[in-house]
C-alpha cells in the first residue's frame, strides 16, 4: 500500500518507498522525511459494559433462590460461582474492558507540495508540537522564513485561516 500525504494527497515515490524498506528500526517503511502521525484513543467496550450487567443480573437471581437469611453469607460464593461461570467469556479479546482504536497518517516533506508547509504549520500549532518536527533538513518552510512554530501570515494552503473567507 502506498504512503499517502493525509494533507496534499501525493504519494511516496517508488524510490522513496523501496529505500525506506530496507530501515528496520522503530519505523520501518518510513520515507526519509516523510512524517508518520499515529493517533491513539482508549475506550469502553460496550461488550464488556453488557457482560457486566448480565452477570449482575445472574447473581441476583441466583441469591433470589437462597432463603433471605442466608443471603448474606452466600454472596462471596456466588459471586464466585458467577464469575467462574463468564471467565471464558470474559478471557475473549472481543470482551476486553477496553478497546484501542489507532489511526496512522503520513506527511510529506514540506518541500514537495506548494503550500504544504503553512498547512503543515497550522496542524503543528493546532496540536501544540513544534513545526520543525514536520520540516525536512535544510527546509524553512514555503516561503523560505524560518519556522518557529509561529502561524504563517502568507498563504494557507487553500485552507481558510480563521477570521478570513475562502475567496479573501
Amino acid at each position: 500500500m502506498p504512503i499517502l500525504c493525509a494533507l496534499s494527497g501525493i504519494a511516496a515515490t517508488p524510490e522513496e518507498s523501496e529505500e525506506a524498506s530496507a530501515y528496520s528500526d522503530d519505523a520501518p517503511g518510513l520515507p526519509v522525511d516523510w512524517v508518520e502521525v499515529k493517533i491513539t484513543r482508549r475506550r469502553s467496550n460496550p461488550r464488556w459494559e453488557t457482560l457486566q450487567a448480565v452477570k449482575v443480573n445472574a447473581l441476583k437471581q441466583y441469591l433470589a433462590q437462597i432463603p433471605k437469611a442466608d443471603r448474606k453469607n452466600a454472596r462471596p460464593f456466588v459471586a464466585v460461582q458467577v464469575d467462574a461461570s463468564f471467565a471464558a467469556l470474559e478471557a475473549q479479546e472481543e470482551y476486553a474492558e477496553t478497546l484501542v482504536d489507532t489511526e496512522t497518517v503520513y506527511i510529506a516533506p514540506v518541500d514537495r507540495v506548494e503550500g504544504l508547509g503553512a498547512a503543515v504549520a497550522q496542524f503543528a500549532a493546532l496540536i501544540g508540537v513544534p513545526v520543525d518536527l514536520f520540516a525536512s533538513a535544510g527546509v524553512e518552510g514555503d516561503d523560505g522564513a524560518e519556522s518557529d512554530g509561529a502561524e504563517p501570515a502568507d498563504d494557507a494552503g487553500g485552507v481558510p485561516v480563521e477570521g478570513e473567507t475562502a475567496g479573501a
